[in-house]
């Protein structure tokens, strides 16, 4: 898991109370939140994306939390072929 994208209003409790708990696991965990009224207190310091959310910008922001420090990962089919050609 590399990252959280979460609403701020969740059925039955909140993203920010899922992000904390998230990140008593995964300190590092990169968490974006999505909503459609003004931040409050809890997502202080928090990335928040405001509805509505184009593609380009859901994309920028989602690169940008991640540092773009992860490439992306190969095909299956290439992890496969060099799976079989490990010799273990």
């Amino acid at each position: 898991l590399d990252l959280l994208l979460s609403g701020v209003d969740l059925p039955g409790g909140d993203g920010a109370a899922l992000a904390a708990r998230l990140r008593m696991e995964r300190p590092d965990l990169h968490i974006v939140f999505v909503t459609g009224s003004p931040p409050g207190p809890a997502l202080a310091g928090e990335i928040v994306l405001r509805k509505p959310v184009s593609g380009a910008e859901l994309a920028a922001t989602v690169l940008a939390a991640l540092d773009r420090r992860r490439p992306l990962r190969p095909p299956p089919a290439a992890r496969l072929l060099k799976r079989l050609r490990t010799p273990a």
